[in-house]
């Protein structure tokens, strides 16, 4: 899961500690990343590339 924009690192915390929370579950994975101050065709286009 990809996020954007201002706050976007708060923003994937709360993500990952929804899914994932204390890690113990190994079950409950989820790759987050954040792109503050990143254009979002930018990202977009990293995305496209990675197949998503």
């Amino acid at each position: 899961m990809t996020v954007v924009g201002l706050g976007c690192a708060k923003v994937e915390d709360i993500i990952d500690q929804i899914v994932v929370g204390d890690g113990s579950d190994e079950a409950r994975f989820l790759c987050t990343t954040s792109h503050a101050g990143e254009p979002f065709e930018g990202v977009l286009n990293m995305g496209k590339g990675m197949g998503v």
